[in-house]
């Protein structure tokens, strides 16, 4: 499995390099609790979910073994008041 080869490849200081290589405008305007810096707190976000992957790894895997799922057909399941008063009209693009 995937995990098994290369989780022994990731630790903070790749978390780290990666985050640092995000362009500075990408993260204009996010904030960062208080006292870390906005890169900082993405890098213990990331850390934080790779080290809690055993809570949501298997439940991946179960999803991707199941396969897609079809797609509701187009406008089946628009809410009502989006259906209602002409805003759609049945078989018109969105």
């Amino acid at each position: 499995m995937a995990d098994a080869e290369f989780a022994p490849l990731i630790d903070a200081a790749l978390i780290e390099s990666a985050v640092a290589a995000v362009p500075e405008q990408w993260l204009a305007g996010t904030t960062a609790p208080e006292g870390a810096s906005v890169r900082q707190a993405y890098v213990l976000e990331l850390l934080a979910r790779w080290q809690a992957r055993a809570t949501w790894l298997s439940a991946l895997r179960e999803a991707v073994a199941a396969g897609p799922t079809v797609p509701a057909a187009f406008g089946s399941n628009r809410p009502q008041w989006l259906t209602a008063g002409g805003w759609y009209v049945q078989g018109a693009p969105s």
